[in-house]
């Protein structure tokens, strides 16, 4: 089952997430995820775990699938059973609509329809729902909720809320890829005559402890932060590659005079389809 909560920055959506989680009584801070290979790797140790349990004669005599013993084990102690939740918050940064069908969302189609089989319970956090693959979208989304308003807590924050819209499957289909859904968010009253929801709920404060354990609320915010390090180490590595990566000399990428197409291409070691527009007009095609 796939939930997927979206709304504005700073709206809550992970607030809701985790709160949600908490239907979950073996939920921790361990199963909240910002990377997709430990997103990969928690789903994987699900199946393997179920794996592990299948009677060796059965293993054995359905193996067409050259599954080696060394392949069913795991690092992680406590495996996802079935009907545990996973959170993925920041999951639109890894699951973009697959505009080049990239081998990044290859396999998360992959990934989601195994989870029919072991039916963990996936809530992703994402800007907006058109972020998120089309089958993963069309096929494996359960329910998308949408925050539209929380109520500043400067105050009192016991008077802190949340306003969001939910639609089912069914729902979601119906919406379809309307251009004008991205507008219409930032609108309650066009929510509600256009894009029909199913339901409307408000909620209280959630950073509450009747709601989320303070220790997993504690947990999420250290993740949180150490993520935003990760991902401005990673920009300031890429600046830093760029200024130091060697500047090309293109004039070296000319076809000499005499040079065949061949010779240039093991010389620059450039794409024979590049070959044309670096040639000269005295040189042999």
């Amino acid at each position: 089952m796939v939930f997927a909560i979206s709304g504005d920055e700073g709206s809550g959506k992970s607030t809701l997430a985790m709160a949600l989680c908490g239907i979950d009584p073996g939920f921790t801070s361990s199963r909240i995820y910002y990377f997709w290979r430990e997103y990969l790797k928690a789903n994987q140790d699900a199946i393997k775990d179920l794996a592990r349990h299948i009677p060796k004669a059965d293993f054995d005599r359905n193996n067409v699938y050259d599954i080696r013993p060394e392949d069913l084990t795991t690092e992680t102690i406590n495996p996802p059973a079935p009907g545990s939740f996973l959170l993925y918050d920041e999951s639109a940064t890894q699951m973009f609509n697959r505009a080049a069908m990239s081998d990044s969302n290859i396999q998360q189609v992959k990934l989601f329809i195994a989870n029919r089989f072991i039916r963990l319970v996936h809530l992703l956090c994402v800007p907006k729902v058109t972020s998120l693959d089309k089958y993963i979208r069309e096929e494996r989304l359960k329910y998308f909720i949408y925050i539209v308003k929380r109520n500043s807590p400067d105050l009192d924050p016991n008077k802190a809320e949340y306003t969001a819209y939910v639609w089912g499957k069914e729902s979601i289909a119906a919406m379809g890829e309307a251009p004008q859904w991205k507008k219409q968010f930032k609108d309650q009253e066009k929510i509600e005559k256009n894009l029909c929801p199913d339901f409307k709920i408000t909620l209280p404060n959630l950073e509450n402890p009747k709601y989320i354990n303070p220790e997993i609320l504690r947990d999420y915010k250290a993740k949180k932060t150490l993520y935003n390090l990760r991902q401005t180490l990673d920009v300031e590595k890429q600046v830093e590659d760029k200024e130091t990566k060697p500047k090309i000399d293109y004039s070296t990428l000319i076809v000499q005079p005499g040079e065949t197409k061949a010779g240039w291409v093991k010389r620059t070691g450039k794409s024979p389809t590049s070959y044309q527009h670096y040639r000269c007009p005295d040189t042999p095609k």
